[in-house]
C-alpha cells in the first residue's frame, strides 16, 4: 500500500479525527464504530438510492464519518489512490487490481443502470436472487470505491438491496475469511469467460449460507412481483468485463513471463485507446508463450490464449464499438471441455475444480469434507494420483456436494469426477517407480 497518499499520515496510518497513529488501535475503534452505525442503518432499512457512487458515498459516510474526515470520499479524491492487494488462488500467488480510480464513478453508474434493468433483483426466487446478487457483488467489489471500508460499505448496501427484494442478507452469520476467499477468487478470475459462473461459484455459496427469505406479506410480494428477465450485459458492462479480463490475464503473464506487460496493460486499462501503442508488443509476448514450449494444459498457456482474446475485445472498446456477444458453450461442449486426456490435464482440472467445491462445502457447513478435499488437491499438485484414503476423501466430498443446493450438478463437481477417472490410475511412465511409491503412501490419511 502507498504511504502518505492523501488518506494517510507519514507512517501509513489512516488520517483520523482523533489523531491516532497506532494502526491496531485505530482498526479496533473503526470496527466498533462502523459496526454500531451499520446496525442503525439496517434498522432504518438503509439509505434511499440507486446503488451508484453517490449512494455508496452516503453509506460510507454514515458508517465512518465519526472516525475519518475523508468518510464518503472515493479513491479518486485527494489525488487518487490505486493500491494493489496480494492473494493466492489455486496455489498461485497473484495480485488483485481494482478499477482505475478515474473510472470509479463511470463504472458504478454502469453497474447501477444494469442493476436497475433487473428491477434491483425484485421478483426473484432464492436461487436466482443469489445467482444475480453474486454477479453484482463481484462487480462492486472490483470497483473498490474507497480507500478503506469497502467491505463494510458493500455489506450495508447489499443488506439493503436484499431487504428491498424480500431477503435478509446477514453478513454476521459467516466467517469473514470465507467472504474474503470467495471475493478474491471472483476478482482474479481463474476461469475463462466461457466458464464465468465457476469464478462466482464460491461467492454464490457464501451468499447462500447467509441469505434467507424475510417474513411478511411485503417481503413475499417483493420476491414474487416485479421480476424482469435477466438482461444482456450492456455495451458498457461488456467494456468493463473486457478490461478486467485483459488485466487479470496480463497480470499473471507479467509475473511469470515478461514484467513489461504489467505497465502496458495498466496503460490500456486506464485508457483503452493506448491499445494502438502496445498491441503489437503484447501479441508478440502472447505468441511467444503459445509457441515457446509451454504445455497447453499449463495455466500460463491458457492465460495467453485468454489474453489474446481479451486484446481482440479491447480493440472494439478502443474503437468505441460494441463487443460481439460471447456464445455460451452447450452442455455437451462443457462436458467435453472438462474431459482431460492425460494425467497432466487431469491434475490441473482437479486442482481448479477442487478449489471451488471445497470453498462451497465449507460455506455450507461441510468443513471437514472441504478441508480434506483441499489437502488432496495439494497432494495432487505434486503427484498426479488419487488413491487409498485420498480417494475416500474425494468420494466423501462428492457425497457431501450432493446435499448442497445447486452444487450437485455444478460443472466443478463433474470436472472432479472426470479428473479422478484418470488420476485413480497411476501414470504408465512411472508404474514401476513413483506410482508404486504413491500407492503405498495411502494408509496414513492424506498423503504428504
Amino acid at each position: 500500500m502507498a504511504q502518505n497518499d492523501g488518506f494517510t499520515y507519514e507512517n501509513g496510518t489512516l488520517i483520523n479525527h482523533i489523531g491516532i497513529q497506532n494502526k491496531s488501535l485505530l482498526a479496533k475503534i473503526e470496527n466498533d464504530v462502523a459496526g454500531f452505525n451499520a446496525a442503525i442503518l439496517k434498522e432504518r432499512g438503509g439509505i434511499p438510492g440507486n446503488f451508484n457512487l453517490e449512494h455508496l458515498q452516503k453509506i460510507h459516510k454514515q458508517l465512518f464519518q465519526s472516525v475519518y474526515p475523508w468518510a464518503g470520499e472515493s479513491r479518486a479524491e485527494r489525488g487518487g489512490f490505486q493500491g494493489v492487494k496480494e492473494t493466492e488462488v489455486n496455489h498461485i500467488p497473484q495480485e488483485m487490481r481494482y478499477a482505475p480510480f478515474k473510472e470509479i464513478e463511470t463504472r458504478l453508474e454502469t453497474i447501477s443502470k444494469q442493476l436497475q434493468q433487473e428491477n434491483n433483483l425484485n421478483g426473484l426466487e432464492p436461487e436466482k436472487f443469489i445467482d444475480r446478487a453474486a454477479y453484482y457483488l463481484d462487480q462492486y467489489n472490483h470497483v473498490h470505491a474507497f480507500r478503506e471500508g469497502n467491505g463494510r460499505t458493500l455489506q450495508a448496501a447489499f443488506t439493503q438491496l436484499g431487504r428491498e427484494a424480500g431477503y435478509n442478507i446477514d453478513f454476521s452469520r459467516a466467517d469473514p475469511a470465507k467472504y474474503n476467499d470467495a471475493r478474491n477468487f471472483a476478482i482474479v478470475k481463474p476461469y475463462a469467460p466461457q466458464e464465468a459462473s465457476k469464478n462466482l461459484a464460491p461467492l454464490k455459496a457464501f451468499l447462500n449460507e447467509i441469505t434467507t427469505p424475510l417474513p411478511g406479506i411485503e417481503a413475499e410480494r417483493a420476491r414474487t412481483e416485479g421480476a424482469s428477465k435477466t438482461p444482456e450485459p450492456s455495451a458498457a458492462m461488456k467494456r468493463i468485463e473486457a478490461l478486467r479480463e485483459l488485466e487479470v490475464t496480463g497480470g499473471r503473464i507479467a509475473d511469470r513471463w515478461d514484467i513489461a506487460v504489467k505497465q502496458q496493460v495498466k496503460n490500456i486499462v486506464e485508457e483503452p485507446k493506448n491499445l494502438k501503442t502496445h498491441d503489437r508488443d503484447l501479441r508478440t509476448v502472447s505468441k511467444a508463450i503459445l509457441e515457446g514450449g509451454v504445455k497447453p494444459d499449463h495455466y500460463l498457456y491458457q492465460d495467453a490464449e485468454r489474453f489474446t482474446k481479451a486484446l481482440d475485445h479491447v480493440k472494439y472498446v478502443s474503437a468505441g464499438k460494441d463487443i460481439p456477444a460471447l456464445k455460451a458453450p452447450s452442455r455437451a461442449q462443457q462436458l467435453q471441455s472438462g474431459q482431460p486426456k492425460n494425467h497432466t490435464e487431469a491434475k490441473e482440472l482437479f486442482i481448479k475444480a477442487s478449489a471451488i467445491v471445497s470453498l462451497e462445502l465449507k460455506a455450507h457447513g461441510k468443513v471437514t469434507e472441504g478441508e480434506r478435499l483441499q489437502d488432496v488437491a495439494k497432494f495432487v499438485s505434486k503427484v498426479p494420483f488419487v488413491g487409498g484414503v485420498n480417494k475416500a476423501h474425494v468420494n466423501n466430498a462428492l457425497d457431501a456436494s450432493a446435499t448442497v443446493p445447486g452444487l450437485k450438478e455444478e460443472g466443478s463437481v463433474i470436472d472432479i469426477k472426470n479428473a479422478v477417472s484418470i488420476l485413480e490410475k497411476p501414470e504408465r511412465a512411472h508404474s514401476q517407480g513413483t506410482a508404486t511409491k504413491v500407492l503405498h503412501q495411502g494408509r496414513g490419511g492424506v498423503e504428504r
